[in-house]
């Protein structure tokens, strides 16, 4: 249009509104069209102007809806630069408008009818369940009157969840193509696209047409990490305790378990637990059982990229691993018993890889319960070191999702010094540090087996160290916030009670066992804050925990 000036007279007719798609037989949006001069200024007519309107087969209206009889001529009224109109038709293609005028130039649009969808449904059978990390194939269907309709042109699909971030979107099977639309190929009506569940909580799927059309379809994912407590009464040497939803596939799932008691004698307080046989129950054991001991529990199901293989058993000195794994994406998630009133060296058992198919004990254990886990994406480096009362080692670089597992054994026999046994690991720029309580026995030996597990793009992971004062029975810790139904905690220290210690200062056995648990949210949410970590004995010594909040990502 013409940038301001002396407006001249009148020489063509303009469409100001755009090229329109209208729905078989419907009335069209409005159609405006205007008198300009030779620059493209609007000019307004010192006379009433009659506009002709043509364009085949379409019916012409000066009503909005469409109603009252058909025009064929359309007016400029005096002073007045535009008039506007609507349109119908009851055939299908591209039809050019043209309005014309005597003495001055015509305009012409095209404008496309077709029948539109007035409906999409979401056409997909999903399984039951689903699980939240899962990739399940979707498909939408447009629709007309009822009948699935085949598009005359490609037509996009919006693809939201009533949960922000709850669900992933992807355009291909395998989930590896992210998307947040899905497209009907022209001359079909269905699109098709892929779901991964992320947050496994109650949430809508809703596929939506541009012209507005929609269709919602609920879905409740089972949560990828459940979690629980398992009390050991007094005298009860083992209990199964059941979790809902149970696992789909142990080979897909593991336990991370934490034990604590009262207790100073280690046959009390080292309990074990694995998966029961069905896969929706923890069972946990002991050597001893005269006074109760508290379980806490994580169940961790990744449906994709994780295989996992459970060693459970009374102890032997090896387990085949078949299929072999890949040792530098695999690690160990171990728990042993032993009995005995006194903490000593054979209560220290470490399994580790020896080889991609052989998982192999050091020292003596009454019953084992580990897990070996090869989690694609995911790095480990590994060794063994004979370590004094703090070593730092010198490890490749790694990224910022970063967590590490110790086990301590020793040949040196000493009853009296429980903190000597306990070391923690942490992640350090450049390394690995290891430690244990200052004030412990330095000159007992120890050999340590140590795996740091970067996630990658798998999980983000907070690293974390509590300092429990003595007399202190738990503190809490804050974190950035996670997910959940998502995400698990672990101690760096699983040389015994699974994965709940560090390193400590008293000569109790009992006071170095702890649970790292995520806190529920007050309000019922998902979203977790705070890390407990807590003990079961009244007056024990400092100790220092270092963990990690890993939050899975699908």
């Amino acid at each position: 249009m013409g940038g301001g000036g002396t407006v001249g007279p009148p020489t063509q007719l303009a469409f100001v509104t755009p090229d329109h798609l209208v729905d078989l037989g419907a009335c069209s949006p409005v159609l405006e069209v205007e008198v300009r001069d030779a620059s493209g200024t609007p000019v307004a007519v010192s006379t009433p102007t009659q506009v002709s309107l043509s364009g085949g087969p379409l019916t012409f209206f000066s009503s909005s809806d469409c109603s009252g009889a058909s025009v064929a001529i359309i007016t400029i009224p005096t002073g007045a630069s535009r008039a506007a109109f609507h349109f119908r038709s009851q055939m299908e293609g591209t039809f050019p408008v043209r309005a014309s005028a005597g003495g001055l130039l015509y305009a012409e649009q095209s404008n496309q009818i077709y029948r539109l969808p007035d409906a999409i449904v979401i056409s997909s059978i999903r399984p039951n369940p689903v699980r939240a990390g899962e990739c399940v194939p979707a498909a939408a269907t447009v629709q007309r009157m009822g009948v699935p309709l085949a598009v005359h042109a490609d037509t996009t699909v919006s693809l939201t969840t009533t949960l922000p971030g709850g669900m992933r979107f992807f355009s291909d099977s395998a989930c590896t193509q992210p998307t947040t639309v899905a497209i009907v190929s022209a001359f079909q009506s269905v699109a098709t696209f892929a779901v991964v569940p992320v947050i496994g909580r109650r949430q809508s799927l809703t596929v939506t047409l541009p012209a507005g059309p929609s269709a919602a379809q609920e879905w409740t994912p089972r949560p990828m990490v459940r979690r629980g407590q398992c009390a050991l009464m007094p005298m009860e040497a083992s209990r199964g305790c059941s979790f809902s939803p149970g696992v789909l596939s142990t080979s897909a799932a593991f336990v991370v378990a934490q034990a604590t008691s009262a207790s100073s004698a280690p046959g009390e307080g080292q309990v074990a637990c694995h998966f029961a046989y069905f896969g929706d129950a923890v069972y946990c054991v002991r050597s001893s059982s005269i006074v109760g001991a508290e379980v806490h529990y994580q169940v961790v199901e990744v449906p994709r990229g994780l295989q996992v293989q459970h060693a459970n058993d009374d102890c032997p000195a090896s387990f085949a691993l078949s299929p072999p794994v890949d040792p530098s994406r695999a690690f160990v998630l171990k728990a042993v018993t032993n009995g005995g009133s006194q903490f000593d060296a054979d209560d220290l058992t470490s399994y580790w890889l020896t080889s991609n198919d052989t998982l192999t004990r050091t020292e003596l254990c009454d019953k084992v319960r580990a897990s070996v886990l090869q989690w694609d994406g995911v790095q480990v480096t590994r060794g063994r070191v004979d370590a004094g009362s703090d070593l730092a080692l010198s490890l490749p670089d790694a990224g910022l999702q970063v967590a590490v597992l110790v086990q301590a054994t020793t040949s040196v026999d000493v009853s009296n010094s429980a903190c000597s046994y306990f070391v923690r690991g942490e992640f350090v720029t450049g390394g690995l540090h290891l430690s244990r309580g200052a004030t412990c026995a330095s000159t007992i030996p120890l050999t340590l087996s140590y795996e740091r597990i970067d996630f990658g793009s798998r999980a983000a992971v907070q690293q974390r160290t509590a300092l429990v004062p003595s007399m202190a029975m738990s503190v809490d810790v804050p974190v950035t916030p996670v997910d959940s139904t998502r995400t698990f905690v672990f101690a760096s220290n699983q040389s015994f009670a699974g994965q709940g210690a560090g390193d400590y200062s008293g000569t109790s056995f009992a006071g170095g066992l702890f649970q790292t648990r995520l806190r529920a949210n007050p309000d019922g949410g998902y979203l977790s804050d705070t890390v407990t970590v807590q003990r079961a004995a009244a007056g024990a010594a400092a100790a220092t925990i270092t963990f990690y909040v890993v939050q899975v990502e699908p």
